[in-house]
């Protein structure tokens, strides 16, 4: 990333799917990258993205693990640049009934999706409190409002899934909390009474 002086976002999970895409929303939008993900997409994703215009720093690390997210963090701050959006995107789910499924997997997924992210989270958080200025956002999934969320996937009718689904993607509106610094914006669907 020499030479550069746009503003720098950090995308968990970017080597496909929703953490791809965000990616290269902030890359149109003129931001320079750093993209992370455990898998070995990412090698692909990022070439896309420079391919693109972006200027790409790639980081392999495994961010349910303690260790990967100081890694990350440490090649962050190795760039001498302040964050100044972050997507904290990476995330897995264990579908199936919950007598089932592997205990490890869930425990994974825990550190990933929960451990994973407020480590992160905090780490970026009191960076961009000190300066004053700065964006995270924090993706999940519609399926954790649910009743049962992912593991008790068996469980919920069809019905609630499709309609669940709908609302997010037909409905959805934009809650802003202001005035805090850092910026803090949500996507949901709208709440219902009852």
């Amino acid at each position: 990333m020499e030479n550069s002086i746009g503003q720098l976002a950090v995308v968990t999970g970017a080597s496909s799917g929703i953490g791809l895409e965000l990616a290269k929303l902030f890359a149109e939008h003129g931001y320079d990258l750093v993209v992370v993900a455990e898998d070995s997409g990412l090698g692909a994703a990022a070439d896309q993205l420079r391919s693109a215009g972006a200027m790409v720093e790639s980081v392999q690390a495994d961010l349910a693990t303690q260790g990967g997210v100081e890694h990350l963090w440490e090649r962050v701050r190795g760039l001498g640049r302040p964050v100044d959006a972050i997507a904290i995107n990476a995330g897995i789910g264990v579908g199936g009934p919950f007598l089932e499924t592997d205990l490890a997997k869930e425990i994974n997924m825990i550190n990933l999706n929960v451990t994973g992210a407020v480590h992160l989270a905090k780490l970026v958080v009191k960076d961009m409190a000190q300066r004053g200025e700065g964006k995270i956002l924090i993706t999940s999934s519609i399926a954790g409002a649910i009743r049962g969320g992912l593991w008790c996937d068996e469980g919920i009718p069809p019905v609630v899934r499709r309609s669940a689904a709908q609302r997010a993607q037909g409905h959805a509106h934009h809650r802003h909390r202001a005035p805090a610094r850092p910026d803090r914006h949500e996507l949901l669907p709208p709440r219902r009474n009852g």
